[in-house]
């Protein structure tokens, strides 16, 4: 059932003349309510990442962008610890600023950043 297409009057009417049994009912409904509760935690954090690159474009230096999202990326991935790292080619160096502004550095290529810069995946470490 497209709820989305037929609308909620069409939902109601397939519960009541096509899922007679009380199982099918509570299925069908319990199946709804989770997709909605997911949908609504998306569209949250959704909300939350863009009202940050709307904020972004008021800095004006490299630093202050990533400072601001090493505190607030956290937030919105719901972990301890979130950077955006800047890869210099020509010198072989990843920087990063702390939410503080303290310069982090590391070498391009190696360690487990560098390779998952290089695999163009996120790092999850504990």
């Amino acid at each position: 059932m497209d709820i989305e297409n037929q609308g909620p009057e069409a939902l109601l009417l397939h519960l009541r003349e096509e899922a007679s049994n009380p199982e099918d009912r509570v299925s069908i409904i319990s199946t709804m309510a989770s997709q909605y509760v997911s949908y609504h935690e998306f569209a949250e954090s959704l909300n939350s990442l863009l009202f940050h690159l709307i904020k972004m474009m008021s800095f004006s230096t490299f630093q202050e962008v990533l400072s601001y999202f090493s505190g607030s990326l956290k937030k919105v991935f719901n972990c301890e610890e979130a950077r955006i790292w800047l890869d210099d080619k020509m010198t072989g160096i990843l920087m990063t600023y702390s939410e503080k502004g303290m310069a982090l550095k590391a070498m391009s290529g190696r360690g487990l950043l560098g390779k998952s810069m290089d695999s163009l995946q996120a790092l999850n470490s504990k």
